[in-house]
């Protein structure tokens, strides 16, 4: 399996899959308490990516779970969701998991927010067609 290597202004490496999707922010994180766990969440984390089927607003989300806690889920206004989601339901996706590619906020009052790179089990490309 091919990788590629992210480094970061303050040093810190990473290296994942060559191929994924890359930088997705990561939606809902201000609720139902997340950001107690969102805080602790560091570049190069890795993440599980799991379809829900209870979600209200969204028939077809994908959440994001980080050390067992659901920190959010996959931005559904983009359809990333919805492909995610069908790929795992069907098998045309492995389940995919993911690596915390930057930390947001947590300063001056602002609320934390994760961005991911998405990859499957096998470490091959993700695109949306």
């Amino acid at each position: 399996m091919a990788m590629r290597r992210f480094q970061w202004a303050n040093g810190r490496t990473v290296v994942v899959p060559t191929g994924g999707i890359e930088n997705v922010s990561v939606s809902g994180t201000t609720f139902d308490g997340r950001q107690e766990f969102i805080k602790h969440i560091r570049i190069g984390d890795q993440v599980e990516i799991m379809p829900c089927t209870c979600n209200a607003y969204d028939d077809k989300a994908v959440e994001v779970h980080h050390d067992g806690h659901h920190i959010g889920h996959l931005p559904a206004k983009t359809g990333l969701s919805t492909y995610v989601y069908d790929g795992i339901v069907t098998g045309d996706l492995n389940i995919m998991r993911g690596i915390v590619t930057a930390t947001l906020g947590g300063y001056d009052g602002k609320n934390y927010g994760v961005r991911i790179y998405l990859f499957d089990e096998d470490g091959a490309v993700i695109r949306i067609p």
